[in-house]
């Protein structure tokens, strides 16, 4: 599931679920007010093959798209679909074949961009690289091309061969760039990797070459990427040593407009230690939210917390969102997800076992204001 809020503070969420006929299927939801819902919508019918891993995103006039990934008996595709507050969704579109999940992101004047996991091959030898496509209303899909992996004519040298890439995270400013970061295995360790879209030429742009962030330790395990203050991307990332700890890291990318890979500046801000499973989300006034699942304190349940920034004083203090209860019937909370509109109103949403017996997954909410 994955929740996204344009300015007027309209929500739209998607999410997968089994449907009647045992195939899981793709749906939405959209919130025009607090508390005020509209019909559930299923965004693809090919009961053929299982649809899952949506992603949604919006622009300020409240048009959406989500994608996810659907099998069809033959390959797992990547699909797009386009909502629009006065037609409602559009027929589903095939981007590319993909062998995990993918993400989209919109900017102001409706452009989008979306990135997925794909299977190419280096040297002869398989590995899971990133590919793109752009979205105009004034027209279509376009394949944008690699994300991840070697380009045409790149020096050698510059980024070494490959690894498996996944978690792959991506932002679109005003101006069309884009940013994405995700994981990528290098031997048995895995890295932050760090990518950007720049232009070229009117109406021409390329990915630059891929920018790995520090070495091979610790191990990045999960990856999320925003538009920060001042439209610099931030990205958020769990991590743990090679003694099983984990924690959470934030970073703050600048990026210069031109065809080079952006600078990681100063020291990453830590946000708390055996955590996984990071979001973030930021407002228009440069204002943050992380949400993440923490083990607690005996190890054997996850729960949900939070943390918000603000440019004057930084990170602030760990809030609880969801804890285990015993009297709710709740056992824990993992793969939080949050969003912001530009004046700072938030929603989190997270996935919670409800007992007698671990018997059915369900979606729980909070707003902030």
């Amino acid at each position: 599931y994955e929740v996204a809020i344009d300015p007027q503070g309209t929500a739209m969420v998607v999410w997968a679920q089994d449907d009647p006929v045992s195939v899981t299927s793709v749906f939405a939801r959209r919130s025009t007010a607090p508390g005020v819902w509209g019909p559930v919508e299923r965004l693809e019918n090919d009961d053929v093959g299982g649809a899952n891993w949506p992603d949604v995103a919006v622009d300020p006039q409240g048009n959406a798209i989500a994608v996810w990934t659907q099998a069809d008996g033959a390959e797992t595709g990547f699909w797009a679909s386009r909502f629009t507050p006065s037609g409602g969704w559009g027929n589903r579109e095939y981007l590319g074949p993909t062998v995990s999940r993918g993400r989209v992101a919109m900017n102001s004047t409706g452009d989008a961009i979306a990135a997925w996991i794909y299977q190419t091959s280096y040297q002869a030898e398989p590995f899971w690289g990133i590919y793109s496509a752009r979205f105009s209303p004034d027209c279509c899909w376009v394949l944008e091309g690699p994300v991840h992996g070697l380009a045409p004519g790149q020096v050698p040298g510059t980024y070494e061969a490959p690894g498996n890439a996944s978690d792959v995270g991506i932002v679109m400013d005003a101006r069309g760039y884009a940013a994405a970061a995700w994981r990528e295995t290098e031997g048995l360790a895995s890295i932050l990797v760090f990518n950007a879209l720049t232009q070229v030429g009117p109406g021409k742009f390329i990915w630059s070459t891929p920018y790995r962030v520090g070495g091979t330790s610790p191990f990045t395990q999960a990856v999320d990427i925003a538009l920060g203050p001042t439209g610099y991307p931030v990205v958020a990332m769990s991590r743990s040593t090679a003694g099983g700890a984990t924690d959470i890291y934030t970073y703050l990318v600048r990026w210069d407009y031109t065809p080079v890979t952006g600078q990681w500046l100063g020291y990453p801000e830590d946000l708390q230690a055996a955590a996984r499973n990071p979001d973030i989300a930021v407002d228009g006034r440069g204002n943050m939210i992380a949400v993440w699942a923490q083990a607690d304190s005996q190890g054997t349940r996850w729960d949900v917390w939070t943390s918000r920034y603000t440019p004057a004083k930084g990170w602030g203090p760990q809030e609880l969102l969801e804890e285990y209860s015993s009297s709710d019937n709740l056992a824990e909370g993992i793969a939080p997800q949050v969003a912001m509109d530009p004046s700072g109103t938030a929603v989190a949403l997270w996935n919670d076992y409800v007992f007698p017996g671990y018997s059915f997954w369900t979606v729980y909410a909070n707003h902030f204001r």
